[in-house]
């Protein structure tokens, strides 16, 4: 998935963050198989991105599964 960011970076000016389980089913951002940290890493650092990250809300955990996603998608940012 990287790579095919590395395709659009120097175009992205909004992230928008949703996850998917093994099932392509939503869930909490963080808790399935995108690889944030690496689209992050190109975004960060290849592409110089300082645009906003939205957060879709997945799952049914609610209330606690939006503060997780949050908090994880700041992690991967930092951690770029």
């Amino acid at each position: 998935m990287a790579a095919r960011v590395g395709l659009v970076k120097d175009r992205v000016v909004h992230v928008h963050a949703s996850d998917r389980d093994a099932e392509l089913e939503h869930t909490v951002v963080g808790e399935g198989v995108v690889d944030f940290p690496a689209i992050f890493r190109v975004l960060k650092h290849e592409a110089s991105f300082d645009g906003w990250i939205s957060l879709e809300a997945g799952g049914a955990r609610g209330e606690e599964g939006i503060r997780d996603g949050v908090e994880y998608v700041r992690r991967a940012w930092e951690e770029a």
